[in-house]
């Protein structure tokens, strides 16, 4: 089974601005975090010819530029973006989380077949740390905002 993530998360100010965008949806999880996933008609939406982070190269639907913007939004407060492949237990995470403007964490990439950290856990439930998630009795970070709720961006898009 798979598992495929491309999003911004933040709390529903911080993703406020996205309604500006025709193809953005803003889904709210659990802990006032919200999700903007990013698929292809958003990613299409959002690269405007801009020039590529080198930094963000590794991302799947990273559009060109879009740090700027993240940068920007996090001045009302923490924004990350994120990204998950994962094929039978096996995958990548990416994360980036910006606060005030500035770039706090990443742009990480965990490779196939690389553990987790047995301190910090995934880089995803990192980057939700840094937005304040609390695990509280869950597994981890992600589990307690439920972004396994849905297995596909395309599904967020659809169903939620």
């Amino acid at each position: 089974m798979s598992y495929i993530l491309q999003g911004v998360l933040g709390s529903a100010p911080v993703l406020a601005p996205a309604k500006d965008f025709r193809n953005s949806r803003v889904i709210a999880l659990n802990q006032g975090v919200c999700l903007l996933p990013v698929g292809r008609d958003l990613f299409d939406e959002l690269s405007a010819g801009e020039p590529m982070d080198p930094g963000f190269t590794p991302c799947q639907l990273f559009p060109p530029g879009f740090e700027h913007l993240l940068a920007r939004w996090s001045g009302i407060g923490p924004t990350a973006y994120v990204e998950a492949d994962y094929f039978g237990g096996v995958g990548t995470q990416f994360a980036a989380v910006w606060r005030g403007g500035v770039l706090v964490f990443g742009p990480v990439l965990q490779p196939e077949g690389a553990p987790f950290s047995a301190t910090d856990g995934s880089l995803i439930s990192q980057a939700l740390r840094l937005l304040g998630v609390s695990r509280e009795r869950h597994v981890d970070e992600f589990d307690a905002v439920g972004l396994g709720r849905y297995r596909d961006v395309d599904d967020w898009l659809r169903y939620a």
